[in-house]
């Protein structure tokens, strides 16, 4: 069974309660999905979702949290989507709602282990009222480069940044 991914990374350390709230991930959690947690600096505590979210032990479940070295950050989110779709888990079926990583300073974008920092795409255009599939699909070449040309959006408390 294929779970649809809809995968959001946030880079820094605010615990999930928090990130979450931003993308309704907890209450979708509830609702039925499951949350990938990568815990780099291993500051992140599940005992927080208890307190903060009222989430209930049942519901922790669905939030897998990996700690890994900084070094080897790169081979555990390559090994997510294995884990997550054909892994034997009590999430299995479920919709993969994303994934956080909490740590790991490097990269593009870099906050410290208090902040937080939600990365999107900028918006593209949806496709013109009536076209049809045929249509779409002959034009999906021309709209990748369109999507492509698009820079990336970071959004954190003290405002909003972009790039690319």
């Amino acid at each position: 069974m294929a779970a649809q991914i809809n995968s959001t990374e946030v880079l820094g350390a605010r615990l999930l309660r928090e990130v979450a709230a931003e993308e309704g991930s907890l209450e979708d959690v509830r609702l039925g999905g499951t949350v990938v947690v990568v815990d780099v600096d291993g500051r992140f505590s599940p005992s927080h979702l208890l307190k903060g979210e009222g989430m209930t032990i049942r519901e922790l479940e669905h939030v897998h949290v990996f700690r890994c070295s900084k070094e080897r950050l790169r081979v555990t989110l390559g090994s997510l989507e294995g884990y997550m779709l054909w892994g034997e888990h009590v999430s299995k079926g479920r919709e993969w709602l994303g994934t956080i990583v909490l740590g790991g300073v490097g990269g593009d974008i870099m906050v410290g282990w208090r902040g937080w920092l939600g990365v999107d795409r900028e918006m593209v255009g949806g496709f013109r009222e009536g076209v049809s599939v045929e249509e779409v699909w002959a034009e999906r070449e021309r709209r990748q480069e369109v999507v492509d040309g698009k820079g990336w959006r970071g959004l954190c408390e003290i405002g909003e940044f972009g790039w690319g």
